[in-house]
C-alpha cells in the first residue's frame, strides 16, 4: 500500500465502522435497554449524575437513591453523563458516543495489527471488527464492554511497542490507559501482577530501566484510580478497589447454588441469574458489609469444596469461549475462534512479541474462571482473537497454492 493509502486507511476504517454502527443504532437503538439490566443501571447512573449530581441508581440493590452507592465502576456512566449533560439525558445521545467509541476501537485494532504483523493484517482485522455482529450490537447498548474493547486494544498497542523502549513517558501512558481500564472494569487490576512478567522477558534494556518502567506504570495506574477510591471511602467509609462487585462476583461464582446460574447460561440465558436461595444470609447488610461478607463466604466455600470449585471453573471457562444461542453469534464467533487458534499456532515462535496479548487473554480467562462468566465477558479481548484470525487468513491466502488438490496444481 502506498504512503498516501496508509495515511487514509484509519480514516476510511473509522468512517465505515461508524456508518455501520449508526445504522444499527438508528434501526434498533430504542429497544437497547431491554437487553440487559447492566445497561439499564449504567444509563440510570448517568442520568442521576446529570439530574441529581449523585452516583446512585434504583436498578441495583438496595434500589434506593438515598444510600451511598459504589457497586458498579464509574467510567462508562461518567462518559454517558458527559454526553447527557450536553444533549440531555437521552439514550440516543449515549448510543452515538458508543458508536464513535466502537469506530475508534476499529482504528486501534488496525494500528495494532500493522505494528505486530503487517498493513494487510491490520486492515483485515479492522474490517472484521468493523462488521463483527457482536461489536455492532454493543454500540447500541450502554455496557462497560464498549469502552473496555477500546481501552484493552490501546493497552495492547502500548505494551507491544515495537522498540520496547522502557521510557518514563511510555510507562506513564501505559499506566494511564490501564488506570482508565480499571475505572471501567476493575477486573483488569488482576493484570498488574502479570504485567511484571514483561520486564522479566525483556533482554534489550538494562534491569534498572525495566524496573523503573514497571514502577512508573503501576504508579500512574494508581494515580488515575485514586480519586475514585478516595470518593468511595468518603461515601461508604471503607477502602476497596474501584467498586463493590469483587466480593459479590466471587461469591456468585463460588457458592452452593452456582450450578443453577451456570446451567441457565448453558441452556441459553443471556445473563447471570442466581438461584433464589442465593444470598439469604446477606439480608439487611449495608453494601460494604455485604460485599465483605460475600468475599468470606466465597473463600470458605472454596476451602471446603475444592473439587466443586474446580468443576465450576471448568464450566465457566467453557461458557466464556462459547457463543450465545443465536445463529448470528455462533456463525460469527466460532469461525473467528477457529481461525485465531491457527494464528496462535503459526505465531508460537513469536511468543515474546505477542506476550502482552497472551497475558491479557490469560488474565481475562482466569477472571471468568474465578468469578462469574458469560460469553459477553470475552468482549474486551475479542479484538485480539480477531487480530489472530486475520493473521491466519493472510497466511492461508499466501499458502493457497499448497492447499489445492494435486489435480488442481497441474
Amino acid at each position: 500500500m502506498s504512503h498516501a493509502g496508509r495515511g487514509r486507511a484509519p480514516l476510511v476504517l473509522f468512517v465505515v465502522a461508524l456508518i455501520v454502527r449508526l445504522g444499527w443504532v438508528l434501526l434498533t437503538g430504542r429497544h437497547a435497554l431491554a437487553y440487559s439490566d447492566d445497561a439499564k443501571a449504567d444509563h440510570d447512573l448517568a442520568v442521576n449524575l446529570v439530574e441529581r449530581h449523585q452516583f446512585v441508581t434504583v436498578i441495583d440493590p438496595p434500589h434506593r437513591l438515598d444510600v451511598p452507592y459504589a457497586t458498579r465502576p464509574p467510567l462508562t456512566p461518567l462518559a454517558l453523563a458527559a454526553v447527557y449533560l450536553v444533549f440531555g439525558p437521552h439514550l440516543l445521545a449515549g448510543q452515538l458516543l458508543l458508536a464513535c467509541v466502537g469506530a475508534l476501537s476499529v482504528v486501534a485494532l488496525y494500528l495494532l495489527g500493522a505494528r505486530i504483523f503487517s498493513e494487510q493484517v491490520g486492515i483485515v482485522a479492522a474490517v472484521l471488527a468493523a462488521l463483527y455482529p457482536f461489536f455492532v450490537f454493543l454500540s447500541a447498548v450502554p455496557l462497560t464492554e464498549n469502552l473496555a474493547i477500546l481501552l484493552y486494544t490501546i493497552l495492547a498497542l502500548c505494551l507491544t511497542k515495537s522498540d520496547r523502549a522502557h521510557t518514563p513517558k511510555h510507562a506513564a501512558v501505559t499506566g494511564c490507559v490501564l488506570g482508565l481500564a480499571a475505572l471501567n472494569r476493575p477486573q483488569i487490576l488482576g493484570f498488574i501482577p502479570l504485567l511484571a512478567v514483561l520486564p522479566l522477558v525483556e533482554t534489550v534494556q538494562p534491569w534498572a530501566q525495566r524496573l523503573r518502567w514497571l514502577g512508573v506504570t503501576v504508579a500512574c495506574t494508581a494515580a488515575v484510580a485514586a480519586p475514585w477510591v478516595i470518593r468511595n471511602h468518603s461515601a461508604l467509609g471503607g477502602w476497596f478497589p474501584i467498586s463493590l462487585q469483587g466480593g459479590s462476583a466471587l461469591y456468585q461464582g463460588n457458592n452452593p447454588y452456582t450450578q443453577t446460574a451456570l446451567s441457565r447460561l448453558e441452556a441459553g440465558a443471556r445473563g447471570w441469574y442466581n438461584d433464589p436461595r442465593y444470598g439469604t444470609e446477606l439480608a439487611g447488610l449495608a453494601p460494604l458489609e455485604g460485599d465483605r461478607k460475600q468475599f468470606h463466604l466465597a473463600m470458605a466455600f472454596v476451602r471446603e469444596h475444592p473439587a466443586e470449585t474446580l468443576r465450576y471453573s471448568a464450566q465457566k471457562v467453557t461458557i466464556f469461549f462459547s457463543a450465545y444461542h443465536d445463529i448470528v453469534a455462533r456463525a460469527s464467533w466460532y469461525p473467528v475462534f477457529a481461525a485465531s487458534l491457527l494464528g496462535f499456532l503459526w505465531t508460537a515462535k513469536r511468543w515474546r512479541q505477542l506476550l502482552p496479548i497472551l497475558l491479557l487473554i490469560l488474565q481475562t480467562v482466569l477472571t471468568a474462571a474465578i468469578f462469574t462468566s458469560m460469553p459477553r465477558f470475552r468482549a474486551p479481548v475479542e479484538p485480539l482473537f480477531l487480530l489472530m484470525a486475520a493473521f491466519a487468513l493472510q497466511q492461508l491466502w499466501q499458502r493457497r497454492p499448497f492447499l489445492r488438490l494435486p489435480a488442481d496444481r497441474v
